[in-house]
């Protein structure tokens, strides 16, 4: 509840009509009120963010296709809505994969390395200020009893297994090469909608 909301309530309990009993003491509204500000978790804003982007890019893919209908053939508009969102949902999966693979490459570097031990299907580690997190082996890397996991002294919820050289160059590859399967296809969406405003 924002101040001024509870300025306004203390008011309006604090205008109430006297009691008919003059002998006890006038309400204050005032200490009935708490001031709090609502936060948001990282997974719902997250979840937010992503809902807002992909309506946003559904409704320009869908608003594109039919301009392209409309200057030429229906076809081409088909062909548009049935390439463009796989390239940018491909394109997307690359980046974030791209993404991860920085982590991968950097954190062990400038993290900080603790041990985690398997818990069921996840490694739970501690950070330095005692709290505890998890994080699953979604790669199906070990079934070691113990790995290191290295995460980032401010955030230490974002963390990820230390890996070896070999492995992180694979990983890094392959998730280029996606993100760039990701680009061409993209590419020929724009090529489609160049094609299609040339008439």
């Amino acid at each position: 509840m924002s101040e001024a909301a509870a300025t306004m309530f203390a008011d309006a309990v604090n205008a109430l009509p006297e009691r008919a009993d003059e002998s006890a003491e006038a309400a204050d509204g005032s200490g009935l009120v708490t001031v709090s500000t609502v936060t948001e978790s990282d997974e719902a804003a997250r979840y937010r963010r992503f809902t807002f982007w992909a309506w946003t890019a559904g409704l320009l893919i869908v608003a594109m296709a039919v301009v392209i209908a409309i200057l030429g053939p229906p076809e081409t508009a088909v062909l548009f809505l049935l390439v463009t969102p796989f390239g940018v949902g491909v394109t997307v999966f690359g980046a974030v994969s791209m993404k991860g693979m920085y982590d991968i490459w950097y954190l062990p570097r400038h993290g900080i390395t603790v041990e985690a031990k398997r818990s069921g299907a996840s490694y739970v580690y501690t950070d330095m200020q005692g709290t505890t997190h998890s994080r699953i082996d979604l790669l199906g890397r070990s079934t070691a009893p113990t790995v290191q996991v290295a995460y980032r002294p401010g955030r230490p919820d974002m963390s990820t297994f230390v890996l070896s050289r070999l492995r992180k160059v694979w990983l890094t590859s392959f998730s280029l090469v996606i993100l760039l399967v990701g680009l061409a296809i993209t590419a020929a969406s724009v090529a489609i909608v160049a094609e299609a405003f040339r008439g």
